[in-house]
């Protein structure tokens, strides 16, 4: 396994251990979760808004990268 490669795994750990200590062990936890879970229903709706948008055009990977 290269450096690189070793690098990047321990930068995937330490966010994924950060990730894990924001939504579950802070003392703000709860409201971070909240505030996580607000997020990702604005970003659904936006993605559902733009989609609808495209009306007759077809959803290809070039437009769903545009969107999201």
């Amino acid at each position: 396994m290269g450096t690189i490669k070793k690098l990047g795994t321990v930068a995937g750990l330490a966010a994924a251990a950060a990730g894990a200590y924001y939504l579950y062990y802070s003392k703000n936890a709860k409201k971070n979760r909240k505030r996580v879970a607000d997020w990702m229903e604005t970003a659904k709706s936006e993605i559902v808004n733009e989609v609808a948008y495209l009306k007759g055009e077809a959803l290809n990977e070039e437009s769903y990268k545009k969107i999201v």
